[in-house]
C-alpha cells in the first residue's frame, strides 16, 4: 500500500510540489525519505471520521481548540507530513497556520491510524513517532482496527512515551481535552454496520405533526471532578455562547439557540419593566458564574437578580462565599437537561426560580422541604402569569410595543 524510496536521495518540501498532482495518493517526507500512500480503505476513513466528530463536537461546546481532518503540518524542509486526525488549541492554530492552510509547527493532538502492511507500521510506530517526538506534539493515539485498539502516547522528560492502551470496552481520555470521553468502539466502529443493524432491529418510528422547537445543545460529561470543571471553566474564553453547569460530578455544557436566547431575553425585559414600575432597586447578574465549592456546585442560569438583597451588594462584585445568593434566578430549558435543576437552585438557596421551556413559566419559592410551585411570583405578587404569556406572544411581533402594553396595563390596574 506504500512504497519507500531510496534513503540516499533526500526529499525536500519543494519536491513535493511537483509531485501532489494525483488526489488519489497522499505523499508524506520524514527526515527526507519520501513515503506515498493510496487511499486508505474506507473504514480506514470512516475511523479517522468518527475521531474527528468527537474531538469537533467536543471542540465546539468547550472551545478550546479545533478539530483537523488530514491537515497538511510542514514541519521544516525535510519533514512534511498528513496525520489523518490532529487536534490544536485555539492559541496555536492562530501562530502556526500559513496563508495556504498548513501548520508550520506541532498541534498539541495528533491520530494515526493504521494500514495494513509492515512499511505502513513502521512509518506510523517509528518515523512518526520519532518525528512527533521531537517536534513537540504533547500526545500521540497509534488507532489499530484490527486489533480494536488504541495507543497512547504523551510527553514525558521530552518524549513521547506510552502511556496507556485502549480496548473496545474502553474510554479514551486525555488530560490535554478536559471532561472530553470517547468509547472506543465508537471511534473504530463502521457506521455502515451501525445503520445495517439499525435498519434490522429498530422500526420506523412515526413522524410527530408538530416538531419540537431546538432551544439548545448540550453535551453531558460525568464522574468529572471539581477541580476539572474549574480548569475548563478557567481555560474557556470570557466571551463565548456555552453556559457551564456543575452538580457534584456531573457537568452539563449548553449552547443556546435563537429560541433559547430570544425566550431569555424577553423573560428579562418583562422583569427590568416591571422592577422600574414597582420603582424596587435591583442588581442585574446575568450569567454570572455562581461557584459554590463546598456543595460542589456551579451554575451559569440565563438571568440572576439581586432585587430584596440589592443593598447587600450594590456598588460592588458579589462573593458568592459570603453573600446571599440572587433572590431570584431564570432558566430556560426548551430541550432536557441532566441537571434536577429545582434540587439544585434549592440547595443554593435561591428564594425563587422561574422556569419556562418554551411554552409554560413555572414559577417555584424556595419552602422548608424545597421549591413548591405557586400561582403568582413572591416578587410580583399582582402580576398574574398570563402577563408574561401576553407579553412573549406580542414580544414575537414587535418588543417595544410589547413593553408599552405592559406599561398600560399597570397604570391601569394601580
Amino acid at each position: 500500500m506504500s512504497q519507500t524510496f531510496p534513503e540516499k536521495l533526500r526529499w525536500t518540501t519543494a519536491d513535493l510540489e511537483l509531485l501532489s498532482t494525483d488526489e488519489w495518493k497522499r505523499y508524506e517526507i520524514i527526515d527526507g525519505e519520501l513515503f506515498v500512500t493510496r487511499a486508505p480503505h474506507l473504514e480506514h476513513q470512516n475511523t479517522g471520521g468518527n475521531i474527528y466528530s468527537e474531538l469537533r463536537d467536543w471542540s465546539n461546546v468547550s472551545q478550546l481548540g479545533r478539530a483537523l481532518l488530514l491537515p497538511g503540518i510542514i514541519f521544516s524542509d525535510a519533514d512534511n507530513v498528513i496525520p489523518d486526525v490532529a487536534w490544536i488549541s485555539r492559541d496555536r492554530l492562530t501562530q502556526l497556520m500559513d496563508e495556504a492552510g498548513h501548520l508550520t509547527g506541532a498541534p498539541e493532538l495528533i491520530v494515526e491510524i493504521l494500514s495494513p502492511g509492515s512499511t505502513n507500521e513502521r512509518r506510523d510506530r517509528e518515523a512518526k513517532l520519532k518525528l512527533y517526538s521531537s517536534q513537540g506534539v504533547q500526545e500521540y493515539w497509534i488507532v489499530s482496527r484490527e486489533r480494536q485498539q488504541v495507543e497512547v502516547y504523551r510527553r514525558e522528560n521530552a518524549i513521547l512515551k506510552r502511556v496507556a492502551t485502549f480496548f473496545a470496552q474502553d474510554e479514551i481520555t486525555s488530560p490535554l481535552l478536559p471532561a472530553f470521553q470517547c468509547p472506543v468502539k465508537n471511534s473504530l466502529v463502521s457506521p455502515i454496520l451501525v445503520e445495517r443493524l439499525r435498519m434490522v432491529t429498530a422500526a420506523p418510528e412515526p413522524k410527530a405533526e408538530l416538531q419540537q422547537p431546538v432551544g439548545e445543545q448540550r453535551v453531558v460529561f460525568y464522574g468529572v471532578a471539581w477541580e476539572s470543571y474549574l480548569q475548563i471553566l478557567n481555560a474557556l474564553p470570557q466571551s463565548r455562547g456555552s453556559r457551564l453547569t456543575y452538580d457534584d460530578g456531573v457537568l452539563e455544557i449548553t449552547m443556546p439557540l435563537e429560541d433559547h436566547e430570544f425566550s431569555g431575553r424577553l423573560i428579562e425585559r418583562f422583569i427590568l419593566t416591571l422592577v422600574e414600575l414597582m420603582e424596587m432597586r435591583m442588581k442585574t447578574m446575568g450569567s454570572t458564574t455562581m461557584n459554590y465549592p463546598t456543595l460542589k456546585k456551579g451554575a451559569e442560569p440565563d438571568n440572576a437578580y439581586y432585587i430584596h438583597n440589592q443593598p447587600l451588594v450594590k456598588g460592588r462584585n458579589v462573593d458568592f462565599a459570603h453573600d446571599p445568593p440572587p433572590d431570584l434566578v431564570v432558566e430556560v430549558d426548551i430541550t432536557h437537561t441532566d441537571i434536577q435543576k429545582n434540587k439544585f437552585y434549592a440547595s443554593l438557596g435561591v428564594p425563587e426560580f422561574w422556569r419556562f421551556n418554551g411554552r409554560v413559566w413555572r414559577i417555584y419559592q424556595l419552602q422548608a422541604d424545597g421549591y413548591v410551585e405557586v400561582e403568582a411570583s413572591p416578587t410580583f405578587p399582582h402580576v398574574p402569569r398570563e402577563r408574561l404569556y401576553a407579553f412573549l406572544a406580542q414580544a414575537k411581533e414587535d418588543e417595544i410595543e410589547a413593553v408599552q402594553a405592559l406599561r398600560n396595563w399597570w397604570q391601569t390596574h394601580q
